[in-house]
């Protein structure tokens, strides 16, 4: 390998699944990998929301200063919701206890 070449480490995605979505690839996988992070580190629903909250606002690609992201996590929940269109996402992450998550920006 000459030194202009880097290797390229790829962490490879949780295992999931997408119920619902409108946003684009990329950021679809970066929600998931911060709510993969984020519920590695805690054990509370709502401190894992809280993380993500924190995450969101510190990522380039999802930190908008004048609209808010929504963040819901539990096993079983329902919702009715009003979003900017290409910022939704409902998806399952399947650990030890499976969750869903459901992150949407309103203006």
């Amino acid at each position: 390998m000459s030194e202009s070449e880097e290797e390229v480490q790829v962490i490879p995605m949780p295992k999931f699944r997408i119920k619902f979505t409108d946003m684009p690839d990329d950021k679809q996988e970066k929600c998931i990998r911060l709510c993969d992070e984020a519920n590695k580190k805690h054990k509370l629903d709502k401190e894992v929301c809280s993380e993500i909250q924190k995450m969101i606002h510190a990522e380039p690609l999802l930190h908008d200063p004048q609209a808010g992201w929504h963040v819901i996590v539990g096993q079983h929940f329902a919702s009715s919701i009003t979003y900017k269109t290409k910022c939704v996402i409902f998806f399952e992450l399947f650990h030890e206890i499976p969750k869903s998550f459901l992150i949407f920006k309103t203006e």
